[in-house]
């Protein structure tokens, strides 16, 4: 029913939370679960991009399985990324996904240099950088093999560190390394970018379109969440939507049109 379908919805949503207490963890992240489908299922988008996604294969536990039978995206996969540090004693992972109303063709996985950083908290706990990555799927979009690319990178202002700094140039030629493999037709890449102007420090960015929000999407008032896409698509609209659950950040989507 989707072949010649021109017109896509694509959502990017970071939905970590700050704590989660580790002997309520299942009804914080069942509560999380509801209200995220909830804004979902009220938004229908074709593709969504999590960041901070919770799973566990010991637990037999997947929030993407969860979203994915409760709002209609029957296609998803999973990129554990590190250990969870919302909640440490539990065996918790923490990733990315992606979940799709189209069948996936192909996937691959692609981590980013993780620079190995620390900083202490205001708490005296002490916060390291954690792997952060690319989660790439191919679906069959108006008869065009269509690569789509959720992103989650490193938060530079929690380690004090600016973008330009020595630390950090090794992450960012790890991701144009990325790029120099990325076809510039028929492609999307959204997620939580963690900076506002990645284009600036890693050039292969600049061929695509960059589209984001004017409005923040972050509870703290930066925007950090958008999308690039190639030049075979027409932007359509780019909203941020305000929602009523406490989480760091705000849903962003993106409707778009093959040319």
């Amino acid at each position: 029913m989707h072949k010649f379908c021109k017109k896509l919805k694509v959502l990017s949503w970071n939905i970590g939370k700050k704590i989660i207490d580790e002997n309520q963890w299942q009804n914080e992240l069942a509560e999380t679960n509801s209200n995220v489908a909830e804004i979902i299922n009220t938004l229908d988008p074709d593709i969504c991009f999590f960041q901070e996604i919770c799973s566990s294969n010991k637990l037999k536990y997947s929030q993407s399985e969860w979203l994915s039978s409760e709002t209609g995206l029957d296609h998803y996969v999973d990129f554990a990324l590190d250990k969870s540090h919302h909640v440490k004693q539990i065996d918790l992972d923490l990733g990315i996904s992606i979940l799709s109303k189209y069948p996936i063709i192909k996937t691959s996985k692609f981590e980013v240099f993780n620079p190995d950083i620390s900083v202490y908290r205001e708490n005296g706990e002490i916060w390291h950088s954690h792997n952060k990555g690319f989660l790439t799927i191919e679906i069959m979009f108006s008869k065009i093999a269509l690569k789509v690319i959720n992103v989650h990178l490193l938060p530079l202002p929690k380690f004090k560190i600016k973008p330009n700094d020595s630390l950090i140039m090794e992450v960012w030629q790890s991701i144009h390394l990325f790029l120099l493999h990325q076809n510039v037709k028929n492609i999307i890449i959204g997620g939580d970018f963690n900076i506002g102007n990645i284009e600036k420090y890693v050039k292969k960015f600049q061929k695509f379109k960059k589209i984001n929000s004017i409005e923040s999407t972050t509870i703290d008032g930066r925007n950090v969440d958008y999308f690039f896409c190639s030049n075979d698509f027409e932007i359509g609209t780019v909203v941020v939507h305000n929602t009523p659950y406490f989480l760091d950040h705000k849903p962003i989507i993106l409707t778009l049109n093959l040319k």
